[in-house]
């Protein structure tokens, strides 16, 4: 029976054999990761994940994590109490940060709904980020967009997904511990379900 952690806001690193035919596999599909991702945090309000190469990042409050590793070609998993190490966050802190997300705007039309659509421009991305991280109660520092990808996939209904993500790295300084706290919970922006969204913090080396 799989051991499961939950009661607590957790934050679970798979590191994966990408060797092995069947990771390569699942990595090769967004719905094969938010699968895996599902099938181990089940019963998690909306778990948030991110890819950084060989490592699947989760954060999420409830984890099965020797089903993680099962779904994942037995990768290995490390599980902390993130939580209680957020809750270390204070204002004034400068911190080192990643996130992958899908900068939108919303374009107006008479009568209608609005309509969501990306941001290209580079500029017009970095100001997206530094509005996020001032509604997550902070200040943007040095910023760079490491890469951008667009992923097309098919979903179980067999209908085809368009995942669009940017990836930032840079600095941060806290204005509001909370407002962070709860970000870094909650997730930013959309595409949360394969991948996006994700904000992680650390402190910086050196």
């Amino acid at each position: 029976m799989a051991r499961e952690e939950g009661g607590m806001l957790i934050h679970a690193t798979a590191t994966m054999n990408t060797d092995r035919f069947d990771v390569r596999r699942t990595l090769a599909s967004r719905e094969r990761i938010h699968a895996a991702v599902m099938a181990a945090a089940d019963g998690s309000a909306r778990p948030l994940w991110r890819l950084d190469g060989d490592r699947l990042h989760v954060v999420c409050d409830r984890l099965a994590p020797d089903r993680l590793s099962a779904r994942l070609g037995g990768a290995v998993v490390r599980v902390e109490d993130y939580g209680r190490r957020i809750a270390a966050i204070d204002a004034g802190m400068t911190l080192s940060f990643a996130l992958e997300a899908d900068p939108t705007r919303t374009v107006a039309r008479p009568g209608r709904r609005g309509l969501r659509v990306p941001v290209t421009d580079p500029e017009a991305r970095l100001r997206w980020l530094s509005d996020r991280l001032a509604d997550a109660g902070c200040r943007a520092g040095r910023t760079l967009i490491v890469s951008e990808t667009t992923d097309r996939f098919v979903k179980p209904d067999r209908s085809v997904a368009i995942r669009r993500a940017v990836r930032y790295r840079g600095r941060l300084t806290v204005l509001d511990p909370d407002r962070l706290r709860a970000t870094l919970a909650a997730g930013v922006g959309g595409g949360k379900a394969y991948g996006n969204g994700l904000l992680t913090v650390a402190p910086i080396r050196g």
